[in-house]
Formats: structure tokens, C-alpha cells, sequence
């Protein structure tokens, strides 16, 4: 089987697409991988998928790209679709992602870790009893580390531009992975879920460095401390 692949951004998230490639291409030889192709911030999707064995959208592209991205990949003849998280930075771009047909997945690697799958099975066989609260951490010290070394974030991170980066840092960015996990955890949607943020050390003004996340399920709490 031929996959064409195309990638969005040339960040970390970009980057680690294209090395996730060269992994498959060893574990997986019956996956034909042709060499990708980069696109670049700006370019059109529509026509790449013409003329395309089995072509394959990888987002990589700064945060508020996510939606237009998918919508517009899903119109140029993308049936296959790989996104950073998160997939959206807008409230109003749930309900237009809900209508997409092809098949999108997103990049929450930590529940297909060894840990997570096996802690997930051993809930499900009641291995750890009745569980009424599940408490994490995820903590990165680079706000801080940044503050006490007196280095300033610069202008042209686009991090700093809330149409690039949304209305949020540590909370989406960080604590994307925790809610997915703990969602995995349960097995379903939380019935109430409370947040609190903290701009302490923020390069930029809606950039929150630390965030408590609440999640109540059927079953039991979550709360994560994300930083």
C-alpha cells in the first residue's frame, strides 16, 4: 500500500511527523511511503490530492490553522487526515468539525503509551477497586526557567499572536494531553468539568503558564495540575 504524505509546519510538531513517518516506513514495510511533501503556512490545499495515490494530511501548523485546515483538506480530496492537537482554537469551529466525513485523527500519543494502556486495563478489570479520584501532574518549568534567566519571549513567536496560538497556553497546549488521558481513564465524557488559570511569568498576555483542570465522571474525580 502507497501513502503520499503532505505536512503542514515546520515546528516540533511538524518535525516529529516526519520522523514518525520514518519509524512507520521500518516497523510497517507493506506501507509504501513516498518521500513527503512539505506545505507551506500559506498554500492552498486544493489540487495536491490530484493524480495522489492514497494521499495523507499531516497538521502540524501553528493552532488556529487546525480547523480551516481540516475543513479545507476534507474539500481538496483528503480522505485521511492527521492533526496536531488542539483541532480547533474556537468554540464556533466545533460545530462546523462535527460535519467532517473524512477520517481525522489527533496526535494524543500518551494514551498509546505502555503505562496508560496497561493502567486503562487494570480499571477495567477492577484490579485497583473502587476509584473515587484520580490526581496528575504535568508540569514544564520553561516559564519560569525563562523568567528567573531574565530571557523575554520574542515578538515573532507565534505563540504570542492569539489568532495562531487561541485565547490559552498551558491549559490547550499541555493541558490537552492530561484531558484526553483522564477521558481514556474513564471511558466517557466528564458530567462537569471546572478550570482555573494563572498568567504568573506569561510571555505574552493570554498566554496562562499554569492551570488547575477538574474533571467529575460518573465514577470519579480527576484533577490535574498543569504547568
Amino acid at each position: 500500500m502507497k501513502i503520499t504524505p503532505f505536512i503542514t509546519g515546520s515546528g516540533m510538531a511538524g518535525q516529529g511527523m516526519a520522523k514518525a513517518l520514518g519509524i512507520i516506513g521500518v516497523i510497517n514495510p507493506d506501507f509504501q511511503i513516498a518521500p513527503y511533501v512539505k506545505v507551506k503556512r500559506d498554500q492552498s490545499l486544493m489540487g495536491l490530492t490530484k493524480g495522489v495515490e492514497n494521499p495523507l494530511l499531516l497538521l502540524g501548523s501553528p493552532h488556529g490553522y487546525h480547523a480551516e485546515q481540516i475543513l479545507e483538506g476534507e474539500k481538496a480530496g483528503f480522505n485521511w487526515i492527521v492533526c496536531d492537537k488542539p483541532v480547533c482554537i474556537k468554540k464556533d469551529d466545533i460545530a462546523r468539525l462535527k460535519n467532517v466525513k473524512a477520517n481525522v485523527a489527533v496526535t494524543h500519543g500518551f494514551r498509546q503509551n505502555w503505562g496508560p494502556q496497561t493502567m486503562k486495563k487494570m480499571i477495567d478489570a477492577g484490579e485497583f477497586g473502587e476509584i473515587i479520584s484520580i490526581e496528575g501532574r504535568y508540569w514544564q518549568s520553561s516559564a519560569a526557567a525563562a523568567a528567573l534567566a531574565g530571557q523575554t519571549s520574542s515578538s515573532k513567536d507565534w505563540k504570542n499572536d492569539p489568532k495562531l496560538n487561541g485565547p490559552y497556553d498551558a491549559m490547550v497546549d499541555l493541558g490537552a494531553h492530561y484531558t484526553d488521558m483522564m477521558f481514556f481513564f474513564a471511558g466517557g465524557m466528564p458530567a462537569e468539568t471546572r478550570a482555573w488559570v494563572s498568567h504568573v511569568n506569561a510571555p505574552a498576555a493570554h498566554r496562562d503558564t499554569h492551570a488547575h483542570l477538574e474533571f467529575i465522571f460518573p465514577k470519579f474525580r480527576a484533577r490535574g495540575s498543569i504547568s
